[in-house]
């Protein structure tokens, strides 16, 4: 089951906040950013002009829909650079 948009947000929020690790190897936030782009991909963000190629129901963006997935796909790389 694809993830909810506002889950993926959620994951990129959790991996932006500094974890109270001692070390890189017990920070979570690599693991979220991956599990975000992952299911940013299973919802199709990353071609939202076919994105009911990756629905199981037709499906077409609106304007204001197709900026938000361009604005989360963008999100979880540049969280993941960050």
């Amino acid at each position: 089951m694809p993830l909810p948009l506002y889950t993926i947000q959620a994951l990129l929020l959790l991996a932006t906040w500094h974890s109270p690790t001692d070390s890189q190897w017990k920070d979570p936030s690599l693991l979220y950013v991956t599990i975000a782009k992952s299911a940013a991909m299973q919802n199709g963000l990353h071609r939202p002009e076919i994105i009911q190629d990756f629905l199981r129901v037709k499906a077409k963006l609106a304007p204001n829909d197709f900026q938000e997935a361009v604005k989360l796909w963008a999100g979880c790389f540049i969280v993941g650079e960050w």
